[in-house]
């Protein structure tokens, strides 16, 4: 409705979250599981922090994933 500043990286990281499809999947059924419907997600309830956290939460959950892909790259080559 753009009245909540959203940061991208957060909602990249929300969207793929268990609560997030837990709410999907509960309102849904196997046949429209797979899109979802402006209908579906006005109906979703969802807290969102702050800005701020937003990109607090956002800039380590990345930074984990960084350090989890570089660990992978590491292992990789000491096979």
């Amino acid at each position: 409705n753009g009245k909540i500043k959203i940061d991208s990286i957060f909602s990249a990281y929300f969207f793929r979250s268990a609560i997030f499809r837990n709410q999907v999947t509960s309102m849904s059924n196997m046949v429209t599981r797979a899109s979802l419907s402006n209908e579906m997600l006005d109906r979703m309830s969802i807290k969102i922090p702050s800005y701020d956290l937003q990109k607090t939460i956002g800039k380590i959950l990345f930074s984990f994933d960084a350090k989890i892909q570089l660990n992978k790259r590491i292992n990789d080559n000491l096979n």
